[in-house]
C-alpha cells in the first residue's frame, strides 16, 4: 500500500471470466496487496439493470462469484431506493445463501450526481427496512459476527447486530475518493475537492491541513450539531452521514436524513 501512495496513475479492469483475467486476480492484485473487493448489487436482474444499465447485473454476479471463489474478502452493497427498498431482504438471502461473501451492505441514497431527494426512502421506510433485515442479520450470524451491516448501525431497542460497531464516518479518517480526472475528495458522496494526484501524491493530499480536514477529523463526540447535539445517541452515530447532510443543503453536520430516531424524539 505504501507504494501506491506515491503513484499517480491508477489502471481500471472490468474482470471477466476467462484464463486471462482469473490469473490477473490471482497472481496481481494479490500480489500488490489488495484483499478486500467490494461490488454494488442494487437489486435483482431487472431492477438492477434499470437502475445501473442493460447486462450490469450479469457483470455484477459474475465479479461477485469469481473474487468470492479466488478467496478475496469479498463485500456486496445496495443502495436503499424507493425503487428496491421491497426486494432488499431476498436480495440479501439470496447472496448469502449462494456465494461465499465476507459482507452484505445496504446505505441509503447518497443525493448526489443523477440521484435527487425524489428517489429517496423516508425514515420510516429505512426502519421498517431495518427492522427486517436485522432478523436475517443473526440468522446468518457468524458468532459473534454478521455477514449483513448497515448503516446507522443501531437499533433503539437494543437489538444491535452482531459483531457491530458505532457508525463513525470515514471521510478522510480512513478513506478518500479520486474521480476519474484525478481529484481528490472525502468520500465519493462528499464532492469537496482536496486535491488532484496530477499535481500531488495521495500521500501528500492526505496529510494536507485545512479547517475542513481538522473538521472531518474531529471526534464525532465533539462535532457541533444543533440537531444531534443533546441526542443520547451521538457517541453510536457521529451525526450519521455527513454527505447527505451537506448534499441537502443542511451543512456537514446538520444530522443524518434517515435518521428515525430523531422523528421518534419530536413525538
Amino acid at each position: 500500500m505504501n507504494s501506491l501512495l506515491n503513484k499517480r496513475i491508477f489502471e481500471i479492469l472490468l474482470i471477466e471470466d476467462n484464463p486471462a483475467d482469473i490469473r490477473l486476480i490471482k497472481e496481481v492484485l494479490k500480489d500488490i496487496g489488495i484483499e478486500r473487493v467490494q461490488v454494488s448489487l442494487d437489486g435483482f436482474k431487472e431492477t438492477h439493470d434499470r437502475i445501473r444499465g442493460k447486462e450490469n447485473y450479469d457483470n455484477a454476479i459474475n465479479a461477485i462469484r469469481l473474487f468470492a471463489k479466488n478467496n478475496f474478502n469479498t463485500h456486496v452493497q445496495t443502495t436503499v431506493l424507493k425503487d428496491n427498498i421491497k426486494e432488499i431482504p431476498d436480495l440479501c438471502k439470496y447472496l448469502i445463501e449462494n456465494f461465499d461473501i465476507s459482507k452484505y451492505k445496504f446505505t441509503p441514497l447518497a443525493v448526489l450526481g443523477r440521484a435527487s431527494s425524489e428517489m429517496m426512502v423516508s425514515p420510516e421506510e429505512y426502519k421498517r427496512l431495518y427492522d427486517k433485515v436485522i432478523d436475517l442479520a443473526f440468522k446468518y450470524s457468524r458468532g459473534n459476527r454478521s455477514s449483513i451491516k448497515t448503516r446507522l448501525m443501531f437499533d433503539y431497542i437494543g437489538k444491535d447486530i452482531p459483531g457491530s460497531k458505532d457508525y463513525v464516518c470515514e471521510a478522510f479518517r480512513e478513506c478518500l475518493s479520486i474521480n476519474y480526472y484525478g481529484d481528490v475528495y472525502p468520500c465519493s458522496f462528499l464532492p469537496i475537492k482536496i486535491g488532484n494526484i496530477r499535481e500531488e501524491t495521495i500521500k501528500e493530499a492526505w496529510n494536507k491541513e485545512s479547517p475542513l480536514i481538522r473538521e472531518l477529523r474531529t471526534p464525532h463526540k465533539l462535532r457541533q450539531s444543533k440537531k444531534c447535539s443533546n441526542c443520547n445517541y451521538l457517541p453510536k452515530c457521529g451525526t450519521g452521514c455527513i454527505a447527505n447532510s451537506y448534499n441537502l443543503g443542511k451543512g456537514l453536520f446538520g444530522g443524518d436524513a434517515y435518521c428515525w430516531v430523531w422523528l421518534i424524539l419530536l413525538k
